[in-house]
């Protein structure tokens, strides 16, 4: 809890010096400003640098090139309705395609939307638009990257803790019975999963140039392979008692750098001999082989059918651009806002593991909740330069301190969406108006829009039942498999992606209700041990 207080402490400070600066130079939109630093702020250190610069980039790029398509085609708005689709559909297919570019490409179309919808009904403010939105951007990004340069709460400290997690609840596979071993090894892909996600935002490249964290991702594979292999001798009931006691020492070991001693028993097996193999490479630590180089380059690819494709990906979003033009076009309140959020939301919620529309809905109508009383009853209250700066602290160091909790629903997106929504409804740059009530409910019926189009398309276009989408990925994973067993030579992009495809299914199967777990149970046990076949194949 102390952690988190100094976290929502620093983000607190630095969305008070995005906004003071943003009003020191009078733009007319400060929020602009403050979104930035909700968005730069969330991960390590490694992504906030990310984030930073293909923010400030993405958004040169694209609010100067807004703003010359306005200069262009700013008077023809049927051209408007076809051509600024079309180009939301092309540099969402470049995000969902270019992983590492992703962010660059999306603030690209951020900017370029946001530049076009302010300056459609009057095409010569445009320039002045792109200006400030690009200048809000580089304040609240660039305080952010320096103030959590500075003060780096979220350490390398923090990266090794969870490392030393997986390998205690490896460690406790010795004890547990083969019955309930393979809801350990779900548990166990899932915050291995996590944690290579976790380091891969943080890589310039996924070739582990990264020296902060080469090591734990270097010994990642190792300890994956490990912990398969000791699956499969619990999950066989091959583990002994003997060959417990010499796997918890080896872990003792481990833990206190000492070398591995080979297993000295009578029950030894190759299955033995190569758990002790995987012991040794994970601590010498320099796994970075081609296999690893793949897994690491594609751990954001999604293969096989039941997942959606980036063409159809492009293809939603051009239809919920368009439509939300439409109904801009026919009078529909705050159309700018319904045509920005659709194309943020539509974004979201179609990458490998999507986030749900409904999670998005709760946290727009929880952060309308919380916006109301603050902006409607208590804003026009203050009345003094001292009261508004309280007034701003007490807005933000809660939304902050639950920004950075660990909850049930980890609902990080809730908090970043509910945070926008308070940042833009009516504040009209933090000047009272007696037209607040009217902005605030224009801007809900917005909402309802922006909504209504993306569940919309998304229920379809994309399939959402998680039950059919693992049989299908199941399939395509068994297919692969099977003719890995019949080739002569096995192709290294081959195993990548069947492991690929191992980490794909554990999602879903983790995403299904305890029925239907039941139903997949023993399919998704035998997996790691056809996983293993197809490792070892060259060696049996």
């Amino acid at each position: 809890m102390q952690l988190q207080i100094f976290k929502a402490l620093r983000l607190t400070v630095a969305i008070m010096l995005s906004l003071y600066l943003a009003m020191l130079y009078g733009f007319k939109e400060t929020g602009w400003a403050v979104t930035s630093v909700l968005i730069v702020s969330l991960g390590l250190i490694g992504e906030i640098r990310r984030k930073w610069w293909q923010r400030i980039s993405g958004h040169f790029l694209g609010c100067f090139s807004g703003f010359l398509f306005i200069w262009i085609w700013g008077e023809q708005h049927f051209v408007l309705l076809i051509l600024i689709p079309m180009i939301a559909a092309v540099l969402s297919y470049l995000s969902f395609t270019q992983f590492l570019w992703k962010d660059f490409f999306k603030w690209v179309c951020v900017g370029f939307t946001i530049v076009v919808a302010a300056s459609i009904d009057n095409p010569y403010i445009a320039f002045q638009v792109a200006v400030e939105r690009f200048y809000c951007i580089v304040i609240g990004s660039s305080i952010t990257y320096l103030l959590f340069t500075l003060i780096p709460l979220d350490s390398d400290a923090n990266i090794n803790e969870y490392y030393d997690s997986l390998i205690s609840i490896v460690s406790k596979w010795s004890g547990i019975s083969y019955q309930d071993i393979f809801s350990n090894y779900v548990m166990f892909s899932l915050k291995q999963y996590s944690l290579k996600m976790l380091i891969a935002v943080n890589y310039q490249s996924y070739i582990f140039e990264n020296s902060e964290y080469s090591m734990i991702s270097n010994r990642l594979s190792s300890l994956e392979q490990l912990a398969r292999d000791i699956y499969e001798i619990k999950y066989k009931d091959e583990c002994s008692a003997s060959i417990s006691d010499w796997l918890n020492q080896c872990f003792s070991h481990l833990k206190l750098g000492m070398k591995c001693q080979p297993y000295s028993g009578n029950d030894n097996s190759l299955l033995v001999e190569r758990i002790y193999q995987d012991f040794v490479v994970l601590q010498q630590g320099s796994n970075r082989d081609q296999l690893s180089c793949y897994r690491w380059r594609w751990q954001n690819r999604v293969f096989g059918l039941g997942a959606d494709s980036p063409i159809l990906s492009a293809f939603i979003q051009f239809t919920g651009c368009f439509i939300a033009l439409f109904l801009w076009q026919k009078g529909w309140p705050n159309g700018q806002s319904v045509l920005v959020l659709t194309f943020v939301i539509l974004l979201l919620c179609q990458y490998g593991e999507r986030v749900s529309p409904t999670t998005l809905v709760k946290g727009f109508c929880l952060g309308a909740l919380y916006a109301f009383p603050l902006f409607i009853l208590v804003f026009p209250h203050v009345l003094t330069p001292a009261a508004f700066w309280f007034f701003m602290v007490l807005l933000y160091l809660p939304l902050s301190y639950f920004y950075y909790g660990n909850y049930k629903n980890k609902a990080i997106n809730f908090t970043l969406f509910a945070s926008f929504l308070i940042l833009n409804v009516n504040s009209n740059n933090y000047v009272q108006s007696n037209e607040s009530f009217i902005n605030y409910m224009n801007f809900l019926l917005a909402l309802s829009a922006v909504m209504a189009i993306s569940c919309s398309l998304l229920s379809v276009f994309v399939v959402k039942d998680t039950d059919y989408r693992i049989n299908q990925q199941y399939r395509y994973w068994k297919n692969l498999a099977a003719s890995l067993f019949t080739d002569v030579s096995v192709n290294v992009k081959d195993i990548a992606i069947l492991e690929r495809q191992l980490e794909l299914l554990i999602s879903l199967y983790s995403k299904l209700d305890d029925n239907q777990k039941v139903k997949w149970k023993d399919k998704m046990a035998s997996i790691p041990l056809v996983m293993n076949k197809v490792r070892y194949k060259d060696i049996l």
